[in-house]
């Protein structure tokens, strides 16, 4: 029985494949399969060409330069919810399942790294400020 259903997936799998052929042009436009499947820097340069994380970054970079105690907390809880909504357990549907398995969407832990190193920078550094103040 078990030879008769792994036959009948790998069957469906062959029956399916032109169809979920177009999920990664769906999902990641420039992406093609001779690149090969895509890595964790694949993702966080998604993730960095973000417009809602260019506008963070930008944020962070003024608050940064300008030393301005007052910005530097709120934008770190702003990174902070992109941390958090990068965190958040999603329910996977068949077409981000079938992204992974073509390779277009790789893993997104780098992302995460990054958000969280950025957040704690800017934590420490508002910490920072305020002892100088003092």
């Amino acid at each position: 029985m078990g030879s008769f259903r792994r036959g009948l997936t790998y069957s469906f799998c062959l029956i399916a494949s032109p169809g979920w052929a177009e999920v990664c042009d769906k999902e990641r436009p420039y992406w093609s399969p001779s690149d090969g499947p895509a890595s964790a820097f694949t993702e966080l340069y998604n993730f960095v060409l973000n417009p809602l994380v260019l506008g963070l970054m930008a944020l962070s970079i003024f608050a940064m330069a300008t030393g301005r105690r007052r910005f530097l907390l709120p934008i770190a809880a702003l990174w902070l919810l992109v941390l958090l909504v990068l965190l958040m357990p999603y329910e996977m549907d068949d077409v981000h399942y079938a992204a992974i398995k073509e390779g277009c969407i790789g893993p997104r832990h780098l992302s995460i790294a990054v958000s969280a190193a950025i957040c704690v920078v800017m934590i420490f550094t508002s910490m920072q400020n305020k002892r100088r103040e003092a």
